[in-house]
């Protein structure tokens, strides 16, 4: 995981290992300290060895820290060049704010929106950038308000579903939950929402997730189901 230097792993990674041991915490406390405990030892020797053995991941520590710097190319040169595509989707995002360019089509659209020296235009200005690398971007590019408010109606009704689901529900659902928290973590600029494989993963997921938390018998007594 830290040596292929994808970040967007490495963040996907923390996530999901705190999202755990915030559940641990409330499942069993004396646990919780063990294994922060542990997490935070491996991943300075494990750090340590592979900013020490591997070029790759070197590089790429050290490109994240020029985001320290402050500028906008230091920005631009930890994002791996990808400051031009947020300006883009915002650009995007701003010109078509009720329902955005639609879904799939933030490529197309890409080359009328940038600036003219941007680089992720292709020559024949025919297509740009495949997606925002930052979901929220994508939804209200692709989406605009209307897409944003749906998916602003998702996050409720998952956050909703956990709150309300008793002790076995959430034991159920911890593992699909986990994933859709580490696919919609905003600082996970890898997926694309409604690639082919990404759409897959995380319908599947959601499946798996409101199955667990609304199915019949998940609920605390004296809740009521959703109407849906």
């Amino acid at each position: 995981l830290l040596l292929a230097g994808a970040r967007a792993g490495w963040i996907g990674y923390a996530v999901g290992l705190l999202a755990l041991a915030c559940f641990q915490y409330r499942q069993r406390p004396r646990k919780l300290v063990q294994l922060l405990a542990f997490a935070l030892l491996a991943s300075v020797l494990l750090g340590g060895a592979g900013y020490a053995l591997s070029e790759r991941f070197a590089e790429r520590v050290e490109r994240t820290l020029s985001f320290l710097d402050g500028s906008r190319a230091g920005i631009d040169y930890a994002l791996a060049g990808r400051v031009p595509i947020f300006e883009t989707a915002a650009t995007m995002a701003s010109g078509n704010p009720l329902n955005g360019v639609g879904v799939r089509n933030f490529r197309y659209a890409y080359p009328e929106y940038a600036a003219a020296d941007d680089p992720w235009v292709a020559t024949d200005r025919s297509r740009g950038a495949a997606h925002p690398h930052y979901w929220p971007l994508e939804v209200l590019a692709e989406q605009g308000a209307i897409g944003g408010l749906a998916w602003l109606a998702v996050l409720i009704v998952l956050i909703h579903g956990w709150r309300r689901a008793d002790t076995g529900a959430r034991s159920k659902a911890l593992a699909p939950g986990l994933a859709l928290l580490v696919l919609l973590f905003p600082l996970n600029t890898h997926p694309a929402l409604y690639s082919s494989f990404w759409q897959a993963l995380w319908w599947w997921a959601l499946g798996m997730y409101l199955g667990s938390v609304w199915g019949r018998g998940s609920v605390e007594r004296g809740s009521r189901l959703p109407p849906f």
